[in-house]
């Protein structure tokens, strides 16, 4: 999905009738050190496009921009999309 260093988890797989769309959670943007507990930052969330035979399509895109705590929602829609 990714080659960015960092940790990513959540993901939501989606098809859009002709590839998948990807979205997850990632850590690539943590930049700040708490002396109490190490490395510390905020979670974004990201997008990617996946072709049908599992080829990325295009870069990821960053649909999040928090500092501080940040609450982040994403959701699947049963409904066909067009």
């Amino acid at each position: 999905m990714t080659q960015a260093p960092g940790f990513r988890h959540a993901p939501s797989i989606s098809w859009l009738g002709t590839e998948y769309g990807i979205a997850f959670s990632d850590d690539r943007d943590f930049h700040y050190e708490n002396p109490n507990i190490g490395s510390a930052g905020d979670y974004e969330v990201y997008f990617v496009r996946v072709s049908q035979n599992g080829a990325k399509v295009g870069s990821e895109k960053r649909v999040t921009t928090c500092s501080g705590s940040c609450l982040a929602c994403y959701w699947a829609s049963p409904r066909p999309l067009g």
